[in-house]
């Protein structure tokens, strides 16, 4: 039998040693290499175009992926998806992701901050705990400060060529071939070697993939047409001007680096009825819907994100559609037409978009597309994103299922963290729901896995009041410190934060009057009158209520606050949920008190008697670290898991 080594062989030109080695350059890959470099690892960031770094997720792996896909159907599947290639970042979910990328010391909020031009705050109807932080990028610009910011990375290295091979190596000098390989992939316990194309050797501790969209796809005629802004009629569209105070992503800034007047306005137009009828008599043309009749005809569509306007006309028939166009950039033409991605022929695009108003002679510079791209199985892999199989392995991205930039680098972050941990020796950082969207959105993915690309959505984190964009930092920042990812300037930053926050929320929590005399103490109007008692914190929580009006009362104790505005804010915000969040907070303890029980590893599901052959086999498929991420698995039934929970005290006080 092999003893088999972790080291990894790159086939690229020069002849190294490296304690993590991370392919592809897009948004995962980026993330994933700053971080592990920053927690003082010698990272080799390897991509085909260095050129392109920051732009997409770029695929650095070839024709490896082809035979292994053939080989392993079962643990690799065919999505049909969209390589997103609108040049924004941010959005409902999607900006929660980036402000807690931002809070580990990551890249793309500091970056989104310098190259933007055009800020919005979404959702703003509803509460501060699932507005949309989202801004439109200069692509140009946005590609070129990464790359600066890439390039300056102590411990960074960068390598331009295509990964062909894994290939593993016996006691450090035996190397195997692929067909070995290929083989025995998945019995593995420590992970092979990977080979490039030119046949030198990079040696490495630890391997990230972050491959995206690349790996063998298939394109069709699913994004949106691009458009030549030259010849739209903007007197036609409503125009959409960006936020008069544009929010930073990054915590390290309290303004971009625009200026508000020089942001580049968007536009708002709708699809119409003669729109609807041109794709409706042209569905039969679009790879991403299928017919089949069943009695009256019905259209069933395939999975597809961003949603074609091909499923909005059949699903939401009747109702016409915002098409939002956006800039991509200062010295750039072309026009992106948010909301009306498609795979149609190019010629009934151009009838398509015609028919909009505004986009009467309108010309494309592009057409729409799709991408039809192969995904692992990500219940394969551990919270950490290391794979189960193989030790060392870590995958993040497009690859593990999900679309989208902030979903990529979110993934990308923490691969990068237990990438650089795992050489160390350390252990992993692991966030759970409770943590933040990073922690709902792996452990959505390790635990169920995905059948259409996955999206981040508010939607997803029970705990959402709890996991808000403005305080990130507070639940992130210390524990990247601790593992040694976070900047010392970033943490300092923060302590000072926090060190006033619960001195001002700690003040108010013990502030205690009947509201008849927070009315009279802080002059304010419209309130009843009351002898029922009421924390300042409390008094937040009426919307006409601020910390100004109650410093008024309480100068000595809020002067210094309320002269800072940004602090202000957050304050105000966390008293306007005190007590749902203090009603959350049982939920997290109930959940946590769940979710630290562990399984043991060796646990051998098909023996337990009390479990179905569906739940056998979704449980060893898993293999969940605790009992709470097995409660999260599709078709676990209550009752098994309160058997689960028995047996695994019995389990533990057995083998204690």
């Amino acid at each position: 039998m092999l003893r088999f080594t972790r080291n990894f062989c790159y086939r690229l030109g020069c002849d190294s040693f490296y304690d993590v080695i991370v392919v592809g350059g897009g948004h995962a890959g980026t993330e994933s290499a700053a971080a592990a470099a920053r927690n003082g690892s010698r990272v080799c960031l390897i991509s085909h175009d260095l050129t392109k770094i920051g732009k997409y997720d770029l695929a650095a792996i070839v024709d490896f992926t082809d035979e292994l896909f053939r080989k392993y159907p079962v643990a690799y599947h065919r999505l049909h998806g969209e390589m997103s290639c609108n040049p924004s970042f941010g959005g409902i979910g999607k900006g929660h992701l980036i402000r807690e990328i931002d809070a580990l010391d990551g890249l793309c909020g500091r970056i989104c901050d310098l190259s933007g031009i055009h800020y919005k705050v979404l959702n703003k109807r509803k509460g501060p705990a699932v507005w949309g932080l989202r801004a439109q990028m200069d692509r140009n610009l946005y590609r070129s400060n990464m790359q600066v910011e890439i390039k300056s990375t102590p411990n960074l290295s960068l390598l331009q060529g295509a990964v062909v091979d894994l290939i593993l190596s016996s006691d450090g000098d035996k190397q195997l071939g692929r067909n070995y390989v290929l083989r025995e992939f998945f019995e593995l316990e420590n992970l092979a070697l990977i080979s490039c194309d030119n046949g030198s050797i990079i040696k490495a501790r630890s391997v990230v993939l972050t491959t995206g969209t690349f790996l063998r796809g298939k394109i069709y005629i699913g994004t949106p047409p691009r458009l030549d802004g030259r010849t739209i009629d903007y007197k036609k569209l409503v125009i959409q001007h960006g936020d008069e105070k544009p929010t930073p992503f990054s915590f390290l800034n309290r303004a971009v680096k625009i200026e508000p007047a020089e942001q580049l306005p968007c536009f708002l137009t709708l699809t119409n009825s003669n729109t609807h009828s041109i794709i409706t008599r042209h569905l039969h043309l679009t790879p991403h819907i299928k017919e089949e009749v069943c009695g009256p005809r019905q259209y069933l569509l395939f999975m597809q994100y961003c949603p074609s306007i091909e499923s909005k006309v059949i699903r939401f028939r009747g109702r016409n559609h915002q098409i939002f166009l956006e800039p991509e950039g200062f010295d750039s033409s072309i026009v992106y037409p948010n909301g009306i991605s498609c795979t149609l022929p190019e010629n009934i695009q151009k009838a398509m978009i015609r028919s909009v108003h505004g986009l009467e002679d309108v010309e494309i510079v592009q057409t729409g597309y799709g991408v039809e791209y192969d995904y692992i199985d990500p219940r394969q892999l551990k919270p950490s994103l290391e794979t189960r199989k193989v030790s060392g392995l870590f995958f993040a991205g497009q690859i593990n299922g999900t679309t989208g930039y902030e979903e990529a680098a979110a993934q990308g972050i923490i691969a990068g963290i237990n990438s650089s941990l795992m050489v160390k020796g350390m252990s992993p950082l692991i966030l759970d729901r409770a943590d933040g969207y990073i922690g709902v959105l792996i452990d959505d993915l390790t635990t169920r896995g995905t059948t259409e690309p996955y999206r981040m959505f508010t939607s997803r984190a029970e705990f959402r009041l709890r996991l808000r964009p403005d305080n990130a930092d507070l639940r992130l920042t210390e524990k990247g410190y601790k593992v040694g990812i976070v900047r010392e300037q970033r943490f300092e930053k923060m302590v000072k934060i926090k060190t006033k926050f619960d001195k001002a929320i700690n003040t108010l929590r013990e502030l205690k009057f009947s509201e008849s005399s927070w009315k009279a103490r802080c002059n304010l109007s419209g309130m009843r009158h009351s002898g029922e008692l009421k924390s300042g914190l409390e008094m937040l929580i009426n919307s006409r209520v601020s910390l100004s009006d109650i410093s008024r009362g309480f100068p000595a104790e809020f002067r210094d606050i309320v002269e800072d505005d940004y602090l202000c804010n957050r304050i105000e915000i966390e008293g306007s949920y005190a007590n749902a969040i203090e009603r959350q907070n049982k939920d997290v303890s109930e959940l946590r008190r769940l979710e630290y029980l562990a399984l043991p590893d060796d646990l051998d599901y098909t023996r337990l008697g009390f479990l179905d052959e569906e739940e056998k086999e979704k449980l060893s498929t898993v293999a969940p670290r605790t009992l709470g991420s097995a409660s999260r698995i599709d078709g676990i039934s209550a009752s098994s898991l309160v058997q689960l929970l028995k047996f695994v005290k019995k389990y533990k006080q057995i083998h204690t």
